[in-house]
């Protein structure tokens, strides 16, 4: 519902009652039925977020974050388990958080995201690792 939020005000086309569009609070409305999420009718919850006032269609990079971490936490520092720390070998941990640094924390923002990504993790990035610790 947030993502899909942010995309209606400020995505292409966005939502705007004085540019005879739906208001807001209408299309906060309507996202959440859509989704078959709860609605609390006069409220107006959405105009406190911060996160989308603030800063604009940048909300969802949170999300968009945690793909390429959980991808580098997979290939770096967890063993073949999901999400499970190797407990035979913490030299595979330190190693595997000696690359992170070496590769990606080292250039703070002087080097291409993408680049870095692929250094770390040795081949392009993949979604898989984030949406099986979904599951």
């Amino acid at each position: 519902v947030h993502s899909k939020f942010d995309q209606a005000l400020f995505g292409e086309n966005p939502c705007s009652a004085a540019l005879g569009g739906a208001s807001s609070t209408a299309t906060w409305e309507r996202l959440h039925r859509e989704a078959h999420v709860p609605f609390a009718t006069g409220t107006h919850w959405h105009s406190r977020f911060g996160h989308l006032v603030n800063y604009g269609a940048g909300y969802y990079g949170y999300l968009y974050a945690q793909t390429f971490a959980a991808d580098m936490w997979r290939s770096s520092l967890a063993s073949s388990s999901v999400g499970a720390v190797p407990s035979s070998s913490s030299r595979a941990v330190q190693e595997g958080g000696t690359k992170i640094w070496k590769e990606m924390l080292v250039h703070g923002g002087a080097k291409d995201p993408k680049e870095v990504i692929r250094a770390v993790l040795g081949r392009e990035p993949s979604v898989d690792p984030f949406f099986e610790g979904m599951s």
